[in-house]
């Protein structure tokens, strides 16, 4: 994807979460919480925590619409910066190189970049966060950390207890801590997809291969070659030769 192409999809889904939060709050200003929480709630909504939902017709069918046409942008989005992010791994790749120039090495390499990147900043630093500012256990941040970031949003932790202290910075730093971690949750997805791929196609490949060898052994076996027999034809063309 051009690079000009994946700024203008980002211009266009900041303004779409934003003009999508200015109408959510004008149909629903009724509901109490979509007047405090519009913005936030246009991000989140593509995880479908369940917690707050539209209550007027008017809302309804302005979600219907909003999640038709936000999802396919969003998606588009999340996959232009998924290959920039992959071109910063295949940077890894070239270190690996330089190291050994080792195949495996690379692979290794590449894997524990996703592994320990993903974990350390997408996962930890928040989970640490939320213990320290919520008052989470451990076990409850990492949780809500990873079943946030895999899109599937049971809702049962929320990270907001009380709307008073919930800051515009610190709505804008969870915004932007969902946002990447999203992509980061899509490439490793892919990066472990694609290696599953690899290793069934190598597998494949290696079973026929394997087939092939035994059937040329079968063959040229013994038992194979006794198994033939001599037609008549051939029979009577040998007997007349030697008489």
């Amino acid at each position: 994807m051009r690079d000009a192409v994946l700024v203008m999809l980002l211009l266009v889904n900041a303004v779409f979460v934003c003009l999508g939060g200015l109408i959510f709050h004008l149909l629903e200003y009724y509901n109490e919480a979509w007047a405090h929480e519009s913005l936030k709630l246009e991000f989140l909504k593509f995880l479908g925590y369940g917690r707050f939902a539209p209550t007027t017709w008017g809302g309804r069918l302005f979600c219907i619409f909003y999640t038709l046409t936000g999802i396919p942008l969003f998606a588009s989005m999340m996959a232009g910066l998924g290959e920039r992010l992959e071109e910063l791994l295949n940077g890894a790749q070239k270190c690996g190189r330089c190291i050994k120039g080792h195949p495996v090495l690379e692979a290794r390499l590449k894997s524990i970049t996703i592994l320990v990147l993903s974990a350390v900043i997408i996962v930890m630093v928040p989970s640490v966060m939320f213990c320290f500012f919520l008052r989470w256990s451990f076990l409850d941040a990492v949780y809500y950390s990873v079943i946030t970031l895999t899109t599937v949003g049971f809702g049962d932790l929320f990270p907001v207890e009380d709307k008073n202290e919930m800051t515009y910075l610190y709505r804008f730093l969870l915004s932007v801590w969902i946002f990447v971690g999203l992509c980061w949750v899509a490439l490793v997805l892919t990066e472990v997809g694609t290696t599953i791929q690899r290793r069934i196609e190598m597998a494949a490949i290696k079973s026929a291969e394997l087939s092939s060898i035994m059937s040329k052994k079968i063959l040229k076996s013994p038992v194979s070659l006794r198994s033939q027999t001599v037609s008549p034809n051939n029979f009577n063309e040998e007997h007349s030769a030697s008489v």
